[in-house]
């Protein structure tokens, strides 16, 4: 994870619980949607790494096969 998305979940956290607090719902909702946001993006950047080590393994298996087929 890197520190922004870190730092953007710490201050939607702060922002949630400031807002529970000051019984503020506008800001309650907007520190859920920016852990949310931080949340999304690292699953997408975890797929994105999954997807690449994937077509790398799929690469290595063609060149297998093409080699037992020579």
């Amino acid at each position: 994870m890197d520190e922004n998305k870190l730092s953007d979940k710490l201050k939607g956290a702060a922002k949630e619980v400031v807002g529970q607090a000051a019984d503020d719902a506008d800001l309650e909702h907007e520190g859920r949607a920016q852990q949310d946001k931080a949340r999304a993006e690292e699953e997408a950047e975890q797929k994105e790494a999954e997807a690449a080590e994937a077509r790398q393994e799929a690469a290595g298996h063609k060149g297998e096969e093409r080699s037992r087929q020579q």
